[in-house]
């Protein structure tokens, strides 16, 4: 519940912060002109239209109006990984319901348009992200789940400026280097495991470790910390 508490709330900063001033995604023009087409896009760009008064206010961003904040991800729903994704959007679900039953954010209720499964694979994560925010629209990327989708989609978050909150993933890419719109809320790989040796060591006075280690950038990460 903590982390879903701190997942919110780090929706809630990002889109008072954006309400207040106006601001947009990197790479949007102002609401007047033609959008800046996405990479899917560049032959065939969206032509200028004006936001719909009743749906999209003069200021807002992508995905925000006067009255909803939209919002979606990604977390496996079938498969190995289904236990941990089920429970993720389950959990995702049931504290956003308690949020707008006691008013949203600023006046704005959050809607979670769509939490896709892509089976804890790095080529459906990657086109989960585009699909949310190059044709659903939201606003923000969240709940987003798994190790391979999240290290497929960097470069694409990056690149679109579209805020993702909380990444559910150690791996270190999500805060080293910082990056503006990515808001790593989990402890990193390397830096949790060179805290766990710290206290085995100093604590506990053990100067002969073993690691299990898996082989991937997660695993390599964590034999780091503990090595370092």
């Amino acid at each position: 519940m903590k982390r879903f508490l701190t997942m919110v709330l780090s929706l809630t900063l990002v889109a008072s912060l954006l309400a207040g001033c106006g601001g947009s995604k990197s790479g949007e023009q102002p609401p007047q002109q033609t959008p800046a087409p996405s990479a899917s896009e560049t032959q065939t760009p969206e032509p200028s239209t004006a936001p719909e008064p009743a749906e999209q206010a003069k200021g807002d961003t992508t995905g925000v109006t006067d009255t909803t904040v939209r919002v979606g991800g990604f977390a496996a729903q079938s498969g190995a990984v289904a236990p941990i994704g089920i429970s993720v959007r389950e959990g995702f679900e049931a504290y956003i319901k308690f949020v707008n039953d006691n008013g949203g954010v600023h006046g704005r209720k959050i809607e979670i348009v769509n939490v896709i499964d892509e089976q804890f694979d790095a080529a459906k994560g990657l086109a989960a992200s585009k699909q949310l925010v190059e044709s659903d629209k939201v606003f923000a990327l969240a709940p987003v789940l798994g190790t391979p989708g999240v290290l497929a989609s960097m470069d694409y978050w990056v690149e679109t400026g579209v805020p993702v909150v909380y990444p559910m993933t150690g791996v270190e890419q999500t805060a080293h280097p910082p990056k503006k719109n990515v808001f790593a809320v989990q402890p990193n790989n390397p830096d949790e495991a060179a805290v766990l040796a710290q206290y085995v060591v100093r604590e506990l006075g053990k100067t002969k470790l073993a690691v299990f280690w898996q082989n991937s950038d997660m695993g390599k990460q964590g034999l780091k910390g503990i090595q370092d």
